[in-house]
């Protein structure tokens, strides 16, 4: 799919791509039968990660360039690799200080539990915690009218025992989840009001423009952090932007509880 058009020049779209046999995502077993090659593409995100963060480390002219300027959008089961790239990673970030960071790491109509940030979830909530650890903001979009994700869910009882009987992007993460000022969670029907697809709208003006905003948001961030700024919560729902205000998931007067719409 071709991003970089909807992204404009100021935001350099990489597309991360791994092995996919071409069948029907509802029909077929394919994003089963291919977690192998899945969890492949998540140890080179873990590698490219740990590249990054070497380069930031040896460079301080790189580490104002990459770190919390590089961000990771994941869609459906993307997000399930960004959750096993985080999963091994508990005893390097409880090791270190990150010198590199991602700046806005956002996961799409995820295929993955709804537990992943549940913090009596002892399973899944290490790699969810590790997310928060490793991007400045973290943003959650979601739907219960995503038709993809609940025909497969309901076609393939193996998906089920994988992803559980409803996944972290139809219901969003609930509300028992990691106190976390940055931690953002939006109702996909929110930012798009009426769509055709609640399933794939990455490419959707509301969303990419409520992307370039978080993006925005993030870099105005960083800068006050160099230059020993208030790192204080900024408030979601204080833009002009109506995407934004419609869908904002979490406020500085309600930072230590989740607002979920």
């Amino acid at each position: 799919m071709d991003l970089q058009s909807s992204y404009g020049n100021d935001i350099l779209v990489v597309p991360v791509i791994w092995p996919f046999h071409n069948a029907s995502f509802t029909e077929g077993l394919t994003h089963i039968t291919d977690r192998r090659q899945a969890t492949m593409a998540a140890e080179a995100l873990r590698i490219f990660f740990f590249k990054m963060e070497a380069y930031c480390e040896s460079d301080e002219t790189v580490k104002e360039t990459l770190s919390f300027n590089t961000h990771l959008c994941t869609h459906s089961i993307g997000s399930w690799i960004l959750s096993k790239m985080a999963e091994g990673m508990t005893e390097y970030l409880q090791s270190r200080q990150l010198a590199f960071k991602f700046g806005v790491v956002t996961l799409v109509q995820a295929l993955v539990t709804a537990k992943l940030f549940t913090l009596c979830s002892q399973e899944f909530y290490q790699a969810g915690f590790n997310i928060l650890a490793l991007s400045q903001s973290t943003v959650v979009t979601h739907t219960e009218k995503d038709e993809t994700l609940r025909q497969f869910l309901n076609k393939q009882k193996s998906a089920r025992r994988l992803f559980g009987k409803q996944c972290l992007g139809q219901v969003g993460p609930g509300n028992n989840v990691a106190h976390n000022k940055n931690f953002h969670v939006y109702n996909a029907e929110m930012i798009l009001e009426k769509s055709s697809s609640y399933h794939l709208y990455v490419k959707m003006s509301p969303f990419v423009e409520l992307m370039k905003l978080l993006i925005r948001k993030s870099n105005t961030r960083r800068t006050e952090r160099t230059s020993g700024g208030d790192e204080g919560c900024v408030e979601a729902g204080s833009s002009d932007s109506p995407e934004m205000s419609r869908a904002s998931g979490s406020t500085c007067e309600e930072k230590d509880r989740l607002q979920i719409r």
